[in-house]
């Protein structure tokens, strides 16, 4: 299925990765499991994503008015992975910018390295190399800025195609 053999899938279908230790699958990986099930990816994750063991506020704060306004300014679904990954890092830019935090800052908040989390902001995880999160990061970013992580990503592309 999208590309992930039947027993890895059934792993994350169970919330394991290995016995004992909690499934952590790419943002690529679970995008493309929701496209060959037909449903978004926000509806592949739980609405009320408790706050992980971060150093940040405990307790669920509603999604800021700028994640809102990240969505909204989206124009056309981008073509690649690549190109969803760049406009991903632009958005996470521009909701820290909002915020008025430092790369560093972000970083320290969502439990990250600062050179990952500038990665992740550049969209690459090497040069000419699409970045493509864990699962745990990117909701570990988003819940960092208060944004759902729906509303950082952008549309994606199929990511089923040739499967």
């Amino acid at each position: 299925m999208a590309g992930v053999e039947p027993y890895t899938y059934q792993k994350y279908e169970m919330g394991q990765s290995r016995p004992g230790g909690a499934a952590n699958p790419t943002v690529q990986t679970v995008a493309a499991i929701g496209q060959v099930l037909e449903v978004r990816l926000c509806d592949l994750l739980p609405r009320n994503v408790p706050r992980l063991a971060l150093a940040t506020p405990v307790g669920a704060r509603p999604p800021r008015a700028s994640a809102i306004q990240v969505a909204s300014t989206q124009v056309a679904a981008p073509q690649t992975w690549h190109d969803a990954m760049v406009a991903f890092g632009h958005n996470l830019a521009r909701v820290r910018g909002d915020l008025g935090l430092s790369q560093e800052r972000a970083a320290w908040m969502a439990g990250l390295a600062p050179y990952t989390y500038q990665k992740f902001e550049k969209g690459e995880s090497r040069p000419g190399t699409p970045a493509n999160p864990r699962l745990r990061n990117a909701l570990a970013i988003s819940q960092a800025l208060d944004v759902w992580l729906w509303d950082l990503l952008p549309a994606l592309p199929d990511l089923t195609q040739g499967r």
